[in-house]
């Protein structure tokens, strides 16, 4: 990974961007099969479109394929995206829109997809995959905080409940470990993004200096400890081609890590934020 500078630039990146843009569901089946096995190599060969951030992104971003991600830093991604898009829009007032209705029926259709089997991907059993189904489907634009208070109260009761089973031998253990894996997989990032895009509803707007305020602490105090949690579950790194094209090898998520004014910043492919485009994965 590009080497990091030291931190008493650590303003440097929103000053800069801002000084810029002020002026010119098919239903799973019930397994009883054996314990799934983890993939351990397998190929993603896929393309990565950087150009709207070319303005601010000069050079090539690299792309690695990271192990799982914890929550806590999926929830730091969140931030960081947020606060990134809120400057690069030009209008650090408002610091990130409510989802749209296009972007949730994205977010819904892509969960109701992750029930379907390929591969070895996890696959929740039928009563409980129905459960986030039915709360996908209701999730409106205007009703974010319903929608992350079930989510969230589903998890924390499958997690008591299956954390005693994932241990055991036959079927019962192996689906406990199927359903938490796909929890991991697929709710907790879903979680992240609705309360990341949920905050301005429930915030006072931000003045530019408040929200410079806000990234200077976020650099200091939590850009760190996302690089170190991506650093230690980075399974394979590739860099762009003149293309964007790239080749990884490994079982993880892909994520395109993006140099801004000296500052490496970290964007999972799914859920894309604006302005990158992932293909062919």
């Amino acid at each position: 990974m590009p080497r990091r500078h030291s931190r008493f630039r650590s303003s440097l990146l929103l000053l800069a961007l801002s000084a810029a843009l002020l002026h010119p569901g098919c239903k799973p089946a019930k397994i009883e099969s054996a314990p799934i096995a983890a993939e351990t190599n397998r190929h993603h060969a896929g393309q990565l479109d950087w150009s709207a951030w070319q303005r601010w992104v000069q050079t090539p971003p690299q792309v690695a394929l990271v192990g799982q991600i914890d929550a806590d830093t999926q929830e730091r991604i969140a931030t960081q995206t947020r606060l990134f898009q809120a400057v690069i829009s030009g209008n650090p007032d408002t610091a990130s829109p409510a989802l749209s209705r296009a972007r949730l029926d994205g977010l819904r259709e892509t969960l109701l997809a992750s029930s379907t089997r390929t591969g070895n991907s996890p696959v929740p059993n039928v009563e409980r995959w129905d459960r986030y189904a039915n709360a996908a489907r209701r999730m409106q634009p205007s009703d974010i905080a319903t929608t992350i208070t079930a989510l969230e109260s589903f998890v924390r009761r499958d997690r008591q409940d299956l954390t005693p089973q994932r241990d055991a031998t036959g079927a019962i253990g192996s689906q406990a470990r199927s359903d938490l894996e796909w929890i991991d997989k697929n709710i907790v990032p879903l979680i992240a993004t609705l309360k990341a895009a949920q905050s301005p509803a429930t915030d006072a707007p931000l003045s530019a200096e408040q929200a410079r305020r806000q990234w200077q602490d976020f650099e200091k105090n939590e850009l760190p400890k996302i690089a170190k949690a991506i650093k230690a579950r980075t399974v394979d790194t590739a860099v762009l081609t003149a293309t964007g094209a790239y080749e990884l090898d490994g079982e993880g998520r892909i994520v395109a890590i993006v140099t801004v004014a000296g500052r490496e910043l970290y964007f999972p492919a799914d859920p894309a934020p604006d302005g990158l485009r992932f293909s062919g994965r």
